[in-house]
């Protein structure tokens, strides 16, 4: 079973990298293995029984980049000091924002690395927008200095 895959490499280095400049996001870090090497019919079938997907992006960042707690607080404030006051449009406005960052905030941020020159798979592209339907942030970078650039301003 050979396993000598070009994006393999960038794996390693972009592991190595976040290792290093996040050691304690680590945990939030998940490598998705789909094989990507030659398998019998016999793994073929229990990969397809056990639900695995084609098109699912190598690595998953479950943790969410915006501050819910920091948001939800200042919902608080602002309710607590208009209590007993005429709600006016600049107090339902200022909630409204606070509620619409809470929403439009991506969830997670998935990631699929790609040699230079390899494009998104049909199957890749299907996942991708199905990510992203459901609030999720996905990109695809190719090289591991990309993926870090890209996980670098999805936590900031």
């Amino acid at each position: 079973m050979s396993r000598n895959r070009p994006e393999e490499q960038m794996y390693i280095d972009f592991c190595r990298e976040f290792t290093f400049r996040f050691p304690k996001e680590l945990k939030y870090l998940f490598r998705i293995e789909h094989g990507g090497y030659k398998i019998g019919k016999k793994e073929q079938g229990i990969r397809k029984i056990t639900s695995l997907r084609a098109g699912v992006p190598d690595y998953a960042f479950f943790k969410s980049n915006v501050d819910l707690d920091g948001l939800c607080t200042q919902i608080y404030y602002i309710l607590e000091k208009s209590l007993g006051a005429v709600f006016n449009d600049n107090i339902l406005t200022e909630i409204d924002q606070l509620i619409r960052q809470i929403i439009s905030a991506p969830k997670m941020l998935w990631i699929e690395f790609k040699v230079k020159g390899n494009k998104l798979t049909a199957h890749q592209e299907e996942v991708r927008d199905i990510l992203i339907s459901q609030g999720h942030k996905h990109v695809t970078c190719y090289s591991a200095e990309s993926g870090i650039e890209e996980l670098m301003k999805y936590i900031k």
